[in-house]
């Protein structure tokens, strides 16, 4: 007799791919609900590495985004998601999706290098912005400037803020951002001794998107250490857990909620 076992999605992080090739799957679609009562502006989880932190940052994003909103909604039928109000929020805003897991160098010159070919990459999948009519001649300057790989370390600083001020001009909504790995660049630079000129870069990347930040409306941060709030987080208010801490834990692959790990607080004044 032919087995009828789902297939172990064993190294697939793509909600996608995993929902329309039949993987099995645990519903985790509780998380958005928690995250959307949360509304919390900034939401750091750290976990180990192969605990589903990317396949969940990828579940996010197809819930979210406004592209393919009406395709996307088909990935969620018959889990608990689709059973609740939450709905109305599916398919509602852009998303912006970065990972930064392959920014990994000996060097603090080739992870400059690396990570602005990951912006420019990122820049490719947002050039119909360079259509847009609510953006002005700077703007697309500035867009070309990253895409074509001519920043300055400080313009490439400010490139994930950016994208999301444009698109908000484009869409008139703030984009979510979706950070997957943001420590990467940071263990690397710890472990090949060029931490201090990373920390710095870092700093600025990514307190100018997450610090007091109209253009966006909240981020999902993941990664496996929680960089100390001295170094990376001092543009943030301190992170307190947050009261559905249980939440979060139950539903990124853990069955008790440690006292720490989930962070979750709004970017300072």
């Amino acid at each position: 007799m032919e087995s009828t076992a789902r297939p172990m999605p064993i190294g697939v992080d793509d909600f996608k791919e995993l929902i329309e090739k039949d993987y099995y799957f645990v519903d985790k679609t509780r998380f958005i609900r928690g995250l959307l009562e949360s509304r919390g502006k900034v939401l750091l989880i750290t976990r180990p590495r192969r605990f589903g932190k990317t396949l969940n940052l990828s579940m996010l994003r197809y819930f979210f985004t406004l592209e393919n909103a009406q395709e996307n909604r088909k990935l969620f039928t018959g889990l608990e998601i689709e059973q609740t109000d939450c709905m109305t929020e599916q398919g509602s805003r852009p998303v912006v999706f970065l990972t930064l897991k392959d920014i990994r160098m000996n060097n603090w010159q080739d992870q400059l290098e690396k990570m602005a070919l990951g912006m420019s990459k990122l820049y490719r999948d947002y050039l119909f912005l360079l259509d847009s009519q609510a953006l002005t001649e700077m703007d697309r300057a500035g867009f070309l400037t990253i895409w074509k790989l001519q920043a300055s370390p400080s313009q490439l600083m400010s490139a994930l803020a950016n994208l999301c001020y444009l698109l908000k001009l484009h869409f008139g909504k703030e984009p979510i951002l979706l950070l997957d790995e943001y420590d990467a660049p940071i263990i690397s630079a710890w472990e090949n001794g060029y931490y201090k000129e990373c920390i710095d870069f870092m700093r600025g990347f990514l307190g100018e998107v997450l610090k007091t930040n109209e253009a966006l409306d909240f981020a999902v941060l993941t990664g496996v250490t929680r960089v100390s709030k001295e170094s990376i987080f001092s543009g943030l208010n301190n992170l307190p857990l947050p009261p559905l801490q249980r939440y979060f834990w139950l539903h990124t692959g853990g069955s008790q909620p440690p006292d720490e790990g989930v962070r979750q607080g709004r970017a300072a004044g």
